[in-house]
């Protein structure tokens, strides 16, 4: 199998993967395990790419010096990711907590017999051995971690020789030189009119990963599928690793769960709800226009939600104005609620589905507008807010909760409100973001000089819902906050994300610095100068 293919079945574990966090929560270790297993398997994947990118782009003298490592390693992998796959299959539809606890054991106990170590661990050791490679390959220089990782390798590699693979036949030599490979690549710009400073990034690789589809609602009634393509329709499909999603798509349709124990996205603890923490506070102008449902006689509205759906967001104004998000957890449908006064005095509400609205802003002022295909927009509801923070924060999650609504059929409604009036865009580009390829984005307000970062996702019927926000407007100026690692990755110190999915994982060094893995070096630079010119201008030394 090729590095592409062996990628590609990596990330089809980790989306299988996400659902064991429920049903296998017998303890914290586990969880922990699980999540780790999760995080490895996405960076295993990102390291497959990039030397795959690297062996189209090598003259030959590079490749020449990890050819034999690479062999090894390759095959290594693909005996471990075939003893998983043959695990996952036995699973079939796991219609009970029991049915993925002994799956799980399972696959520990096959990691520890066949590569002497748990799972997690042979990962890591394939990930970082890989990660060498990659490093070697760039620079044509043998690293000295290489020869430090190598016995473990070739250790796992002793073990697994006698035993043949798991699938039809023993792994060959991966498909290494500029000929085989048959993809071709695209580029194209990300931002839209309203930036100013802005870079035209540029997006290679058609077959990384998308982050496109959308959460669909369980399907007990439906039948096990075997094919790649027969797992994209997984709208009612209960079972098979589908294909590469985004975070912001969380996997609710691998499987049916036990309702005695629910899985991860059936439980309340819904993302929204842990947004607003750690919010900074850049003040915005004061308005004199107050929060105010604007109450249309005649409209029709939907009733309030009923307990099916799950309270995630609740903002309380003085003038008596209550903002409610609710989500019913089992297909992602989200509503907004509007709890008022009306003109004598009496408690009304008014109710309506996220997809049916969208967002605009006038400087201290975020309007909740009524969808209409021709026309002016018409509020309904205008909410005031006293910092950008917020206002951000709040129209993220208003964003990315209307695009994983997946009660409808259809597409989710076009984004095109996610970059608000007074922000302006001031770099864009591609990135591999926690094995993802997503949009980041630098953003500038005019109004209040915040300054932030945002993922979204690239491309798909999700293009440029947001994926995670950090502020960076207080941190932007230190000098130890960023620093290059290579040509493609660039270390952020203390970065706070605020996170629109429950899936989403950030890439963490050790030392807790937030990694960006760019896709072009051209990008990486661009970032680093708009970042420079952003720092002088706050009065700020160079990096």
């Amino acid at each position: 199998m090729t590095l592409i293919e062996e990628a590609e079945r990596a990330e089809k574990i980790r989306n299988a993967f996400i659902v064991f966090s429920g049903p296998c929560a017998q303890d914290h270790n586990t969880i922990q395990t699980i999540n780790k297993v999760i995080s490895e398997l996405s960076s295993l994947s990102c390291v497959l790419r990039e030397i795959n990118k690297l062996i189209e782009l090598d003259t030959g003298s590079g490749l020449a010096i990890i050819e034999g490592d690479l062999k090894y390693v390759h095959e290594d992998v693909t005996w471990t990711l075939a003893d998983i796959w043959k695990c996952l299959g036995r699973l079939g539809r796991g219609l009970t907590v029991e049915d993925y606890q002994k799956t799980w054991k399972e696959i520990t106990e096959t990691s520890w017999k066949n590569d002497g170590k748990s799972l997690d661990k042979t990962l890591e050791g394939y990930r970082r051995f890989l990660e060498s490679l990659n490093k070697t390959l760039d620079s044509h220089v043998m690293t000295p971690t290489l020869n430090e990782l190598r016995p473990e390798i070739e250790r796992i590699h002793d073990r697994r020789s006698p035993q043949p693979p798991l699938h039809a036949n023993r792994p060959t030599t991966p498909m290494m030189s500029r000929q085989n490979s048959t993809r071709s690549v695209q580029r194209h710009p990300l931002p839209r009119n309203n930036s100013t400073k802005l870079r035209s990034p540029k997006v290679t690789d058609v077959k990384q990963q998308k982050s496109y589809e959308r959460e669909r609602p369980l399907s007990p009634d439906a039948s096990s599928v075997s094919s790649a393509s027969e797992a994209t329709r997984f709208r009612d499909k209960p079972w098979v690793p589908s294909p590469p999603l985004s975070p912001t798509a969380t996997i609710s349709s691998i499987s049916q769960i036990s309702s005695t124990t629910p899985s991860l996205e059936m439980s309340s603890h819904h993302w929204a709800k842990n947004v607003f923490k750690n919010v900074a506070s850049t003040p915005l102008p004061w308005s004199n226009e107050e929060t105010k449902y604007h109450e249309v006689q005649g409209t029709r509205e939907h009733s309030y939600p009923n307990q099916a759906y799950d309270p995630v967001f609740n903002l309380a104004y003085p003038e008596g104005v209550r903002v409610k998000l609710y989500c019913r957890l089992n297909d992602y449908r989200a509503k907004i609620v509007v709890l008022y006064k009306d003109r004598k005095g009496n408690s009304e509400y008014g109710c309506l589905p996220l997809e049916d609205l969208h967002l605009r802003r006038e400087g201290s002022v975020l309007r909740v507008c009524r969808r209409k295909s021709s026309g002016k927009p018409v509020p309904w509801v205008s909410m005031k807010f006293t910092t950008i923070e917020r206002m951000i924060l709040f129209a993220g999650t208003f964003i990315a909760m209307r695009s994983q609504d997946s009660s409808t059929s259809g597409p989710p409604p076009t984004v095109h409100d996610d970059e608000l009036r007074d922000e302006v865009c001031q770099f864009a580009g591609s990135i591999v973001d926690s094995g993802f390829s997503h949009a980041l984005r630098i953003y500038h307000d005019r109004i209040t000089g915040a300054i932030r970062l945002q993922g979204s996702v690239l491309k798909g019927e999700l293009d440029r819902t947001p994926v995670w926000t950090a502020f960076i407007t207080h941190v932007v100026t230190s000098p130890d906050w960023c620093r290059r690692v290579d040509r493609k990755t660039v270390a952020l110190a203390d970065l706070k994300l605020h996170i629109f999915s429950a899936r989403y994982k950030p890439y963490l060094a050790p030392s807790g610095a937030f990694m960006l893995r760019f896709e072009t070096r051209e990008d990486t630079e661009s970032f680093l100068e708009i970042l420079e010119d952003l720092r002088t201008s706050l009065g700020g030394d160079s990096y």
